[in-house]
């Protein structure tokens, strides 16, 4: 049965990897986005006010992105402890 529950969270981290990989992936592109974001406040093609809005709903949206890539990492195998344990 331990063998079956390894198994599982086996798969279960490969799946969260792939889930991490993904979330990264988007983290670029956000930091990305503002860094281009940020190129156009410079150059004075976009108004401060349409810049600090942007810019704050892009790293709002990587934080909160960074935050469930911290849980998976956290919690990839969590359950299997207590199989472990008893």
């Amino acid at each position: 049965m331990l063998a079956l529950a390894e198994n599982d969270a086996l798969k279960a981290k490969q799946v969260a990897m792939e889930a991490i990989c993904q979330l990264r992936d988007k983290i670029n592109e956000l930091t990305t986005s503002i860094n281009h974001l940020t190129d156009l406040y410079i150059e004075q093609d976009i108004e401060r006010e349409t810049y600090l809005e942007r810019k704050g709903s892009l790293m709002s949206e990587r934080k909160t992105l960074g935050e469930q890539i911290a849980r998976l990492e956290r919690n990839v195998s969590r359950w299997l402890q207590p199989l472990k344990d008893g």
